[in-house]
């Protein structure tokens, strides 16, 4: 198997088994696995070698096929970093707020400011800019199918994620929900 291939089955399968967690916990609230129903530092080494499986395939596709994909210069050297860092100017800052167990899916504070003034979910967004900054930026056909499936998994993050949400700060959540938009 090529390294290429490789990455490629690493990615898809990671990004698999995320949107296969998150539509089991819409389809199934009472048995949910995102959040979980009991954080554990198990789970959440799960959730970041799926994260990590996921984004690190990516990032190793677009180095391997650096430019093959003959994309217009405006896209790939305009839009795709645009994308990229403005993600990681949002995504790391919210997920420090956040600290790893909260990012992970244990209980925390609600959060309400910063970003999240502006989205109910700022780390997805980003996350999914930063998947379609980087598939532009490397210009690789081969990044394409995991950026995907990534980004799939992460618009429906937040479907999974909301009934939780309302359950755990309910009021406070709702009176937040009704001001605030899920993405943008």
């Amino acid at each position: 198997m090529t390294l290429t291939a490789a990455a490629i089955t690493v990615g898809l399968s990671c990004g698999a088994a995320a949107v296969a967690a998150l539509v089991w916990s819409m389809a199934r609230p009472d048995r949910r696995l995102w959040p979980p129903r009991h954080y554990s530092r198990a789970f959440s080494a799960a959730v970041w070698a799926l994260t990590l499986g996921l984004f690190g395939a990516a990032g190793l596709l677009g180095l391997i096929g650096w430019g093959a994909g003959g994309y217009p210069g405006w896209l790939r050297f305009g839009a795709g970093p645009a994308l990229f860092v403005l993600a990681n100017l949002v995504v790391w800052p919210a997920a420090a707020g956040f600290g790893y167990d909260q990012t992970s899916g244990a209980k925390g504070a609600l959060r309400t400011g910063g970003f999240y003034r502006w989205s109910r979910h700022p780390q997805y967004v980003a996350d999914t800019a930063m998947l379609a900054g980087w598939a532009l930026w490397s210009g690789a056909p081969a990044v394409l199918p995991v950026a995907a499936m990534g980004i799939a998994a992460l618009l429906l993050a937040p479907w999974a994620e909301e009934p939780w949400l309302e359950a755990t700060y309910g009021e406070q959540y709702r009176r937040y929900r009704e001001r605030v938009r899920m993405y943008l």
